[in-house]
Formats: C-alpha cells, sequence, structure tokens
C-alpha cells in the first residue's frame, strides 16, 4: 500500500500537472543555460577569428531549444521553483520534482526536510571549498615527497633554490609544478637510470619494471658503502611512487590570499601599502647603539650580518648615522626591494616581516610568461601560512575535504 507521502504526490499530480510541468522545464532551463552560456560565447569568439564553428554548436543555446531542454515557461511560483532547484541542486530535480511539487502543494513536512537535505549537501560543499563566500584558484605542487599536509618545515628539502623567497612554491600551470616533482631528490635519478637500462635491454611494460627493481636489490647485496646503501635502499622502497615521476598536487589557494601577496613584477609603488611599509622597515636605516654589561657600545639593527661593538660612544653613533643613511634609498621595483630586504635580514627573516605585515606570500609570472610581460604565474606562500592551501588531489586522487565530501 502506498504510504502517506506517495498519496500526496499522486494527488498533486492529479491536480496540477500544468504546475509541476513548468518547474521541471524552469529547472531544465536553468541547468542548461549554464552550459549553453559559455559554448555560446567560446562558438561567437571563434566565428570572430575566422573558426567555421555553427551557430547550432552542441551544448549551445539553440542545440538546447531544438532538443526541448529549453522552452518558455509561464511566469509563477513553478518557475521561481524550478529555477532555486536547478541551482541548488542539480542532480536531484528530476529525481525529486513530483515531492517538490506534492510538498508545495499538500506536502510541506516532506519539502522542508528535502530543502533540509539539499542545503547541507550545500553547506558541506562550501566547507570543502573554504570560509564562506570565498572563492579559490586552483594552482599545483609538484614534489618528490607525499604527504597529506603542507609542512613549512620541509622547505629546501625538494628543488631547494628559493630563488623568490622563502616559502612555499605553487604553480598556475601543472606542467610547471610537475618539473619539480622530481627535482632534489637524490633516489630519483637512480630509479631513472635503471628504468633506462631496462628499456636498452629490451624490456617494456612491466616486465622492465621488473628486471630495473632486480637489479637494484642486487646491486644492494653487494654495495659495502653505507652512503651508496642508503641511496639503493631509497630508491627501493619508493620505487612505484619515484616510476611514476614524483608527486603532482592539485590545490586550492583563496583568491584573497592571491590578492595581498607581494607581486614581483610590479613597481614597489603598485603594491599593498603594508608590503612597501615592511620593506622599507628591512632595508631602511633602522640601527642603534646600546651599552654592553663590559661597558662597551654594541650596534643593534643594522644591515650587517655580524655584530660591531666600539668603546666609544661617539663613534658608535658616528657609525650608526652613516650607517642609517646609507641605507635609505629604496629600489624601485618590488623585486629589488625584497632581493634587498632579504641579504640584509635574511631569507626567513624577511618572509616572517611580511607575513606578518598581512603579506602571505610572492607572486611572479613563470618562465613562459616573463618575456612577454604577461600570462600565467607561481606563488610562493611564507611559512605560516600553510592552513590557506587546501589539498585537493595528489596525482589524480581526491584528498581532504573534498575526498569526504565525494565519499559522502
Amino acid at each position: 500500500m502506498a504510504d502517506g507521502a506517495t498519496m500526496a504526490v499522486t494527488r498533486a499530480l492529479r491536480k496540477r500537472p500544468q504546475f509541476l510541468r513548468d518547474l521541471v522545464q524552469s529547472a531544465s532551463n536553468t541547468a542548461a543555460s549554464n552550459v549553453s552560456g559559455p559554448v555560446d560565447i567560446i562558438g561567437a569568439a571563434l566565428r570572430a577569428v575566422g573558426v567555421p564553428v555553427p551557430t547550432d554548436a552542441v551544448g549551445g543555446s539553440e542545440w538546447m531549444a531544438r532538443r526541448g531542454l529549453t522552452a518558455p515557461v509561464q511566469p509563477g511560483a513553478a518557475q521561481v521553483t524550478g529555477d532555486t532547484l536547478a541551482l541548488l541542486a542539480p542532480f536531484a530535480v528530476a529525481a525529486k520534482a513530483p515531492q517538490i511539487a506534492a510538498g508545495v502543494n499538500e506536502g510541506k513536512d516532506a519539502a522542508v526536510a528535502l530543502a533540509k537535505r539539499h542545503a547541507e549537501q550545500f553547506q558541506r560543499y562550501n566547507q570543502a571549498l573554504g570560509p564562506a563566500g570565498a572563492s579559490q584558484a586552483t594552482v599545483w605542487h609538484g614534489s618528490p615527497h607525499k604527504f597529506d599536509r603542507f609542512d613549512s618545515s620541509k622547505i629546501g628539502t625538494g628543488e631547494g633554490a628559493q630563488a623568490y623567497g622563502h616559502g612555499l612554491y605553487l604553480a598556475e600551470l601543472p606542467d610547471v609544478a610537475r618539473s619539480y616533482s622530481q627535482a632534489g631528490d637524490s633516489a630519483a635519478p637512480v630509479v631513472k637510470n635503471w628504468i633506462a637500462e631496462a628499456a636498452d635491454a629490451g624490456y617494456t611494460g612491466p616486465s622492465a619494471i621488473d628486471w630495473a627493481k632486480s637489479q637494484i636489490a642486487q646491486r644492494l647485496e653487494v654495495a659495502t658503502s653505507p652512503g651508496v646503501r642508503a641511496k639503493l635502499l631509497d630508491a627501493a622502497s619508493r620505487f612505484d611512487e619515484l616510476a611514476g615521476g614524483g608527486n603532482l598536487y592539485k590545490v586550492d589557494l583563496p583568491d584573497q590570499q592571491i590578492a595581498r601577496m607581494l607581486d614581483w613584477d610590479k613597481p614597489l609603488s603598485q603594491q599593498a601599502p603594508e608590503a612597501s611599509a615592511a620593506l622599507q622597515g628591512l632595508i631602511k636605516g633602522a640601527a642603534s647603539v646600546r651599552q654592553t654589561p663590559s661597558g662597551a657600545w654594541e650596534v643593534l639593527g643594522g644591515p650587517n650580518a655580524s655584530s660591531i661593538s666600539f668603546l666609544d660612544k661617539a663613534q658608535a653613533d658616528e657609525y650608526v648615522t652613516a650607517l642609517n643613511r646609507g641605507a635609505s634609498t629604496m629600489p624601485k621595483d618590488a623585486a629589488s626591494a625584497y632581493l634587498l630586504a632579504q641579504r640584509r635580514a635574511g631569507a626567513q627573516a624577511a618572509s616572517d616581516v611580511l607575513r606578518q605585515a598581512g603579506i602571505p606570500g610572492i607572486r611572479y609570472l613563470d618562465g613562459g610568461s616573463r618575456g612577454a610581460g604577461s600570462g600565467t604565474s607561481n606563488f610562493v606562500v611564507f611559512p605560516g601560512g600553510e592552513d590557506m592551501l587546501t589539498i585537493l588531489e595528489r596525482n589524480g586522487q581526491p584528498m581532504g575535504r573534498l575526498s569526504s565530501l565525494v565519499k559522502r
């Protein structure tokens, strides 16, 4: 026997068939427009440059209309309800439309319960993306190491150059990040060399992997040098990982954090005031003197790494004056200012001072864009900012909060 909810749905269908049709058609119109809009724009752009793309391209608005996926709907409650459902949960509209119609007309409790379930799903999705209202940029990180979250204590264990500041490096292009996935890993060349030897010996596919592993095992049996043995053991224990080309991470970096970063390729005058002030504090003279218990006068806060002391305070004051005067000139471009600050304060201190001033990192054009002066960028997130990074995938496999959301 049909339960109460089913009976309510049946009564609603008998009484309001036009309402249900309009509701579902409105939901279809909204969902289809999310697809057809971008297709129409891309098609128009291609036609403008001479590419013969038809006006009724698959997925476009004309294509949708001919197949009944979009059609006019009488304005009213059905249209509003269908539009809302399509935006909130497009995957559930077709399956839940009868229950929704029944809830609108008679089964209010069922409609409230359904809306609550959709709201919970939407909330989980927002939580997976980060703070409410925060948009995210998808960036990439390549590393020889496998991990579940970023750890600034591991900075320098990869490629290690840190040429654009002290921090965690990410790239807008996956290929740029992939190029660093095995950089700095001493075991990676061992694995690559033996795979190459296997190919030269005529092995392919899985047989090449098995042969390379056996060669490493044989070398371990006869190796006596502790250093050689350690490298071979590392290669053997991580063979499959290294043979696959290291690890590529897909990461969310909040747009608002990118907007506050020091832009390496722009003048200092176009940076956030906090960035300029922090760099000036590191570059401009801030030296002073203090008397030590021994009676000498010690210079503090100078740009030089070694401490300097004077027996005569007048000499110490004169030195500090000259020191501060000579350090007062600020470079005009952000890159030169940061590098000068880093030389005077140290790489880690420069990153710490900027982060404490509200600057989360550095943005700079990647190698393929630098010559043109625009294009795709790389990013440096200063130590202490790891929590702003959400790992979405590792080597194509979902991770973290989005992984748990998918499982639900």
